[in-house]
């Protein structure tokens, strides 16, 4: 598989530090990830993302194509193309890839695992620091 090509998702908290994925909730309408930074600050912060497709949590070495010179600082990507949304569409029963509308595609990189997401909407972050309330990224 061809190298993933990525975006990055702008105004997120301790974006230059790689933290820790501590925590995965999913309800049907919505998927939560709690990461954590583990250096003297501590920060931490919760993704929230509504109309999941679909998501998967991986040790950071079994998605090395993700991990290339063309990805760019910080730890929260959308990805554009080669991601898990365009190997899972080389299935026949992969029914979402016949779709006229393409979900979007996150990854959330964590030091140890990561997390893909496929959902209809934009993320969603919050206690983080500095940040009150829910915001949309």
């Amino acid at each position: 598989m061809k190298d993933a090509v990525s975006i990055k998702v702008d105004g997120l908290p301790f974006e230059h530090k790689l933290p820790e994925v501590v925590r995965v909730s999913y309800d049907v309408p919505s998927l939560s990830i709690d990461v954590k930074s583990f250096d003297m600050d501590e920060d931490k912060a919760t993704i929230k993302f509504n109309g999941i497709i679909g998501f998967r949590v991986l040790d950071e070495g079994n998605l090395l194509e993700f991990w290339n010179n063309k990805r760019p600082k910080g730890w929260l990507l959308e990805v554009v193309e080669n991601g898990w949304f365009d190997l899972e569409k080389k299935r026949e029963g992969f029914v979402t890839g016949y779709f006229e509308d393409k979900p979007k595609e996150y990854l959330i990189l964590g030091i140890n695992d990561c997390v893909s997401v496929l959902t209809l909407s934009k993320p969603i972050i919050c206690n983080a620091p500095r940040l009150n309330k829910w915001r949309k990224i």
